[in-house]
């Protein structure tokens, strides 16, 4: 028997890979469920053979809600300030639907829900699904109160840990020849995750008088700065290795033409974590896809401009992914890390042993009872 009718509207890739696993155990629990993706979202479903219904630009929130009367709106996050998930939380919230948001990691808690307001929580909805208590505590610090929100862990963590335990049974030099192909096996491969320097908070995106690296002076983008801090130090390894640019899904590589050409090759779209298993070391900044790297078991890095953004990290505060702030720092580390077994993936914890979908659906069924 249905136990009612979920509305999820999804529009960032980072929000529909954290809530698209989890759509078969609230289908199997009795949800009737209806995915709504715009924009990147819309791509990363349709990559993975996830149908999703538009919703044409325009479109009237309450009109929406109206047509579909969901019990339940579900929306995630978004770069955007003028996201639609925030119409169409107003427009429940106007017809007493309970609405919920789904955060898929720490990074900009105090943006996610602001718009173009300076109140973090002005677009908040009535109840936040969380990946980890790092998370909650960020929104309580900002005001959303503790019974309206439920820490689940992330469920695409879940599947990282799956198959990066069937990808761990094949040789390295089989990842090589999967995804790089003729890669000379002598030279130790590493992997940089790009990551976007533009969108939510911007203060930690661009230059600023705390940043302690400062990469050749010219460009102000943060992630640019990291690039060239890098590459840098790659110059002082005693041996070279064959260098991959992994591109975001919201930041192409040809955003980063002037640096391509030290790169062996370029990585854009697909499935990520087989790529990761044919490196020594995977380098990035603070995105989700490090965070898997480290879940995976496999060598990380992560490299910063200024120590307080450790806290966007997971796998870096609980000691799983070395990181670097300064020069110095970088260029021991690099040499250290690239070098050394990876670390034990079962370290990190998120809540306890329970699959996250599950208890997601646990969620929705004490906020249903509750609405």
């Amino acid at each position: 028997m249905a136990q009612g009718r979920i509305l999820i509207f999804v529009e960032d890739p980072g929000a529909a890979n954290f809530i698209a696993p989890a759509l078969n155990d609230l289908a199997a629990s009795g949800w009737e469920i209806e995915l709504c993706a715009t924009g990147l979202a819309a791509k990363f479903l349709s990559d993975r053979n996830i149908a999703a219904n538009d919703i044409p630009s325009g479109t009237d929130a309450a009109n929406q809600l109206k047509d579909r009367t969901p019990d339940i709106l579900m929306v995630g996050t978004a770069e955007n300030p003028d996201s639609y998930a925030f119409a169409l939380t107003r427009a429940a919230r106007d017809q007493d639907i309970p609405s919920i948001g789904f955060v898929d990691s720490p990074a900009n808690a105090q943006h996610r829900f602001r718009g173009h307001t300076s109140e973090p929580l002005t677009h908040v909805t009535d109840w936040l699904i969380l990946p980890d208590n790092h998370t909650a505590d960020l929104f309580r610090a900002l005001g959303q109160p503790s019974t309206h929100t439920a820490v689940t862990g992330h469920p695409y963590y879940d599947i990282v840990r799956t198959e990066a335990a069937q990808l761990r049974k094949q040789p390295i030099a089989s990842h090589r020849a999967d995804t790089l192909g003729d890669v000379p096996v002598d030279r130790p491969v590493i992997i940089f995750l790009g990551e976007g320097s533009d969108g939510l908070g911007m203060d930690i995106k661009r230059r600023s008088s705390d940043y302690r690296l400062t990469g050749r002076g010219v460009s102000e983008r943060r992630t640019e700065i990291v690039l060239e801090e890098f590459l840098d130090a790659i110059d002082t390894l005693d041996r070279t290795p064959y260098l991959v640019f992994r591109a975001h899904p919201k930041d192409p590589a040809s955003n980063y033409a002037p640096y391509m050409d030290r790169f062996d090759a370029i990585s854009e779209g697909g499935k990520p974590l087989p790529l990761l298993f044919a490196a020594d070391l995977v380098v990035g900044l603070s995105t989700s896809l490090l965070v898997e790297a480290a879940l995976a078991g496999l060598n990380t890095l992560s490299i910063l401009p200024t120590e307080n953004q450790k806290s966007l990290i997971p796998t870096v505060l609980l000691g799983l992914t070395p990181c670097a702030t300064d020069r110095g720092t970088l260029r021991v580390l690099l040499p250290d890390v690239l070098n050394r077994s990876a670390d034990d993936p079962s370290a990190f914890d998120t809540s306890d042993d329970t699959p996250a979908s599950t208890q997601i659906v646990a969620a929705l069924d004490r906020i249903a009872g509750r609405a």
